[in-house]
């Protein structure tokens, strides 16, 4: 049994049961129990509340005085604060009022020494002076240049005057016809600039000579001589201004300063501030003049602008002052303010902040009365709906617990049975009356009641206690019950409130879900998946089964511990996959299936693959994250043996033509976006079956892979090295500039190559033929590249081997032509446009048609008949020659079947076999099944093999004549002394016939050495009693030549050219005799 401290759940809520009214239910049982009057609940008096109206008036009281306290502090605070803000803003404006002013006045005091020092430095002036005092006075016409000058000036810029002085103020040359002779505070000026050799400006003043011009400003500058030799300067430039036209704006108020600032030009004279210039001087003057402050006063505040000063006025009044220095002059701008000012704003914004402050109080007071007020009828209104909610929530409790679903009991402090609830009666079969005489105890069986004992002396201590128990029925049977208990102080007695309710249906229903769950359990160890439950931040683990142990290596206990071990043993490559499907998981798509890998907790890698869904409850808030992961490690590997086998080579483990056909693909897609070219280089080994017969399948397969080491060792990583099947390899070379790149790597093939290979012990030479096509030179078609590189191999075969050759125009020209011719050759195969014709083959000194040539023609659509030598090699290329020899040899058999069944004696028919369909598995049983089905002598069918095709495959070609010559068919050596001869294999093959090239036969009469070939080609058949036939017969001194030498048998134009199976029938029918050459 565990103690749970948690609410009672019951028809009566536990705020219910904490409620007051439970004492009212309880009072008829306390009546019982202690013989007195019950106590009266059923109406409620309003409490008497004077003393509280009382509480609450003198509180507020004190509240409102406090209010009113802090409203004059506050006030004060204020307006302590507004002063000094005040003070400052007075302050501001008289330092921007002077700072203004100063800038506006230096301005213009720069702007006329700025000009003085312009014109007193120009060339112009230096030099006119300086060529005056060379060559004395000047003529007229000089000096009214000089004087133009002057006026220019003196017009553009405003001045009064403008003259050229001399040293001792003499007038040189000046724009006024009488010039004003300098006073004494020009003079003084004037001195000080020749002695400083700067631009000087003097004191304001009224020039004596002419009081009715006003104040001015005279302006003075030496003028510089032209070159810089030493000369002395001896002429000044004179500017005079209208000192009141320019100034007056900048003393007088401005619009936008809302000032009454006095402001003043001053002067320092004899050491007092002398006004020069105010903007009183329209009325009356506030001020003494000089001014009521030192020199060293003046100075000092100019010095430092922050410091203001006190001056007094003609009335008395105190005015603040700031003083400022004009730049370059020897005046001194003063701004200054009244006090009064000040003191006047204060004095209002003191009157305001005093009313609003009483305004306040006043507001307050009559707030806080309002608010007493409605407090009191607040009071009496609650006091009313409490006593009337205290009698509503008795009726409902009394109500409540009589007809409550669960058991409701009340005990005194000794566990008597003072009160119960009809529901008790019903659910333990005991009357109410027999309840009130029992015990608690008496309701629980012996087993129980030591446990209910200690949780009542535990009640009484904490106050409340919720457990589980069963109650026993008035039957004996035991009801299991949930019992939250409440003790009760009332009126000096502890009682104990008891909630009994029936968990009946809820044990059933744990443990069905224990046993469900115990199965469930069972299931999932036995499941070899690992089975998981996280929460949905994979911040705790709800579940998992110990299968987890298996694959990762790690117990369900580590995930708990840890639950972020989950991902953190996932491979760091596959990881990030993972929380992109995390994070996307939602309502929406809830589910996600993926395979990654894992590190066990030994190190080794594993790979799963995980299921999981997101559950979300009714609102789409997720819950859980469930999911189950499978190991897949032996599956991961059978696919990448499937994969090795599907993209590799078996015995080289390079790529194989389906991943070289891919990487082929990517590189020319990602030539095409770099404008970078692709190189594919197509080899063929030159002598690799000779390897494989001569030292057997094996060596020839360790040769392969010493040939792809080679290869690899000869190319960049990202080059691609393939085999394509037997003994070819092609090397796809990406991201190159120039085909010189493919050729280069060519080279480094053909060199490494022509090193020996050690097989088996033996030293083995392969070489390697190579074509190379590039792109998107050749083509951009990847298997288009491919054909043409095969095509430059073919090209680099026929021109000796151990070469490499690069895919050229011609060669397409030549595949173009190929491609043609097999069209048109597989059509006409199966329209029937081949035919034979039959050329016969004469005894020259009988005259009779002993043999016959079947000669294979094509009816082109184009031309009238094609010879064998124009698409016989096409059809070897493209792999048609064994339908069309299949063809040849069934029409020639059939057509000698034909004669036979005419009547006509047996001819033998020479044929034509390519090397290629010699060479063909099967061919012997062919030729077997062709003489069984067209009937025909054996000895009728004479096979013609070349003699090139005997050399390459002298084992193969014995072994195959032998089983012919066993059939009765004869082997025909065609063009003998044409190919590469090797005299033994005439011992070893079973030959029939040795028949002569026709290109010995042309050219005997006039070429000695074809005589002498043609002469030891008959000896050396007669040596080895052979038969002999010449070919190419086309003259009778030809015809006699041969005869000479022993030769009898002939073919050839001399006698009969090619004809129709109908002809030669007529020659055999008449037994025609041909002592002369057919036409």
């Amino acid at each position: 049994m565990r103690w749970r401290n948690k609410s009672c759940h019951t028809g009566i809520s536990a705020e219910r049961m904490r409620h007051p009214a439970v004492i009212h239910w309880a009072a008829p049982a306390l009546h019982r129990a202690k013989c007195s009057a019950p106590c009266s609940h059923m109406f409620t008096s309003f409490p008497k509340n004077g003393g509280t109206t009382a509480r609450h008036a003198w509180l507020a009281t004190l509240f409102l005085t406090l209010l009113v306290l802090l409203s004059i502090a506050v006030s004060y605070l204020v307006y302590r604060h507004l002063v000094r803000n005040e003070e400052r803003q007075f302050e501001a404006t008289l330092d921007n009022t002077a700072d203004i002013r100063t800038a506006a006045v230096s301005a213009w005091v720069q702007e006329r020494l700025g000009d003085t020092m312009v014109f007193a430095g120009g060339r112009f002036l230096g030099a006119a002076l300086s060529n005056w005092r060379a060559h004395g006075a000047p003529d007229d016409a000089f000096k009214r240049q000089l004087r133009e000058q002057l006026d220019a000036i003196k017009i553009t810029y405003g001045y009064t005057e403008a003259s050229i002085l001399d040293r001792d103020g003499g007038m040189l040359v000046s724009t006024e016809d009488g010039p004003t002779p300098l006073d004494a505070t020009a003079q003084q000026a004037m001195t000080r600039a020749l002695a400083s050799m700067h631009t000087e400006i003097s004191s304001i003043h009224t020039p004596p000579s002419a009081p009715d011009a006003g104040r001015v400003v005279d302006i003075f500058s030496p003028i510089l001589p032209a070159r810089n030799n030493g000369e002395a300067i001896s002429s000044v430039l004179f500017l005079r201004a209208n000192a009141d036209l320019p100034l007056d704006p900048f003393v007088h108020p401005m619009p936008l300063l809302n000032t009454s600032a006095e402001i003043f030009l001053v002067e320092i004279r004899d050491s007092r501030a002398v006004i020069a210039s105010s903007n009183s001087e329209h009325g009356p003057l506030r001020f003494e003049n000089p001014l009521p402050i030192t020199a060293q006063q003046l100075e000092a505040s100019a010095r430092a602008p922050a410091t203001h000063f006190l001056m007094h006025g003609n009335q008395g009044d105190v005015w603040v002052s700031a003083a400022r220095k004009i730049h370059g002059t020897p005046w001194f701008l003063i701004a200054a303010l009244d006090h009064d000012e000040i003191s006047t704003n204060l004095r209002i914004l003191a009157w305001s902040v005093g009313g609003i402050a009483a305004a306040f109080a006043v507001l307050l007071g009559l707030a806080g009365l309002s608010w007493l007020r409605k407090k009191q009828s607040d009071m009496r209104l609650d006091a009313l709906q409490a006593a009337t909610e205290r009698q509503r929530l008795q009726r409902q409790y009394d109500y409540l617990s009589r007809y409550a679903n669960d058991m409701i009991m009340l005990t005194d402090a000794d566990g008597h049975i003072l009160e119960a609830n009809d529901k008790t009666s019903q659910l333990l079969g005991i009357e109410r009356d027999a309840l009130l005489r029992l015990r608690i105890e008496d309701l629980f069986p012996p087993s129980c009641r030591a446990m209910l004992r200690a949780t009542l002396g535990k009640l009484r201590d904490e106050g409340t206690a919720v457990f589980e128990l069963q109650q026993q029925r008035a039957d004996g049977s035991a009801l299991p019950v949930e019992v939250s208990a409440r003790a009760l102080a009332l009126s000096g007695q502890t009682l104990i409130q008891m909630i009994s309710r029936d968990i009946s249906e809820r044990k059933q229903a744990r443990a069905a879900l224990q046993e469900s769950r115990d199965q469930l359990n069972g299931i999932l160890a036995s499941i070899q998946d690992v089975v998981w439950s996280f929460s949905p931040g994979m911040e705790r683990l709800n579940y998992m089964n110990h299968s987890a142990e298996n694959i990762y290596g790690y117990a369900p206990s580590d995930f708990e511990r840890d639950p972020r071990l989950w991902l953190e043993v996932i491979h760091p490559q596959d990881r990030p996959r993972i929380d992109e499907a995390l994070r996307g998981l939602d309502r929406a798509h809830p589910s996600w299936d993926m395979e990654f890998r894992i590190a066990r907790r030994d190190g080794a890698l594993r790979w799963v693959h995980c299921r999981s869904r997101l559950v979300c409850d009714a609102a789409g808030q997720p819950l859980r994250l469930d999911g189950v992961c499978t190991d897949i490690t032996q599956r991961k590997s059978a696919e990448q043996q499937v994969q090795a086998l599907a993209y590799y080579d078996n015995v080289t483990s390079l790529p194989n033509r389906t991943l070289f056909g891919d990487r082929l693909a990517q590189a020319t897609h990602m030539a095409l976006r770099s404008s970078k070219k692709v190189a594919v280089l197509f080899m063929d080994l030159d002598n690799f079956k000779h390897v494989n017969d001569s030292l057997g399948h094996q060596a020839g397969d360790q040769l392969l892979r010493a040939i792809g080491a080679r290869l690899l060792q000869c190319v960049r990583g990202e080059d691609t090295v393939a085999r394509l099947g037997g003994d070819e390899f092609v090397v796809v070379l990406p991201d190159i500039d120039r085909g010189e790149q493919a050729a280069a790597v060519a080279d480094k093939i053909l060199h490494i190559m022509a090193q020996p290979f050690m097989l088996q012990g033996q030293q083995v030479h392969a070489t390697i033929s190579i074509g190379i096509s590039v792109f998107p030179d050749d083509s951009r078609d990847p298997s288009e590249l491919l054909k043409h590189a095969d095509a430059a191999l073919y090209q680099a075969k026929s021109e000796g081997r151990n070469n490499c050759q690069f895919f050229t125009q011609e060669l397409n020209r030549q595949i173009i032509r190929s491609v043609r011719v097999e069209r048109q050759l597989r059509h006409a195969i199966d329209a029937g446009d081949l035919q034979l014709l039959y050329q016969p083959q004469v005894d020259s000194r009988s005259g009779k048609v002993i043999g016959a040539e079947a000669l294979l023609r094509w009816r082109h659509q184009d031309r009238d008949v094609m010879s064998p030598a124009e698409f016989i090699p096409v059809a070897e290329e493209r792999a048609l020659i064994g339908i069309i020899g299949e063809w040849a040899l069934r029409e020639a058999c059939l057509q000698s079947r034909r004669w036979q069944q005419d009547g006509l004696r047996p001819l033998p028919l020479s044929v034509n076999v390519s090397p290629l369909q010699f060479q063909q598995k099967g061919f012997a049983a062919f030729i077997t099944r062709l003489l069984e089905e067209t009937r025909i002598d054996p000895t009728c069918l004479e096979l013609e093999i070349t003699e090139t095709a005997i050399m390459r495959r002298a084992p193969q070609v014995a072994e195959l004549a032998r089983n012919l010559r066993s059939a009765g068919v004869k082997i025909n050596i065609d063009d003998f002394g044409t190919g590469y001869s090797s005299l033994s294999y005439l011992k070893q093959i079973p030959i029939d016939k040795i028949k002569i090239d026709r290109s010995f036969i042309t050219h005997m009469l006039d070429n000695p050495d074809d005589e002498a070939i043609t002469c030891a080609i008959i000896s050396l058949a007669r040596s080895l009693k052979l038969g002999v036939i010449a070919e190419g017969v086309e003259s009778r001194e030809q015809l006699e030549r041969l005869r000479e030498f022993g030769c009898h048998e002939v073919q050839g134009y001399y006698y009969s050219s090619a004809v129709s199976a109908e002809t030669l029938r007529a020659f055999l029918a008449s037994d025609k005799i041909f002592a002369e050459p057919v036409t």
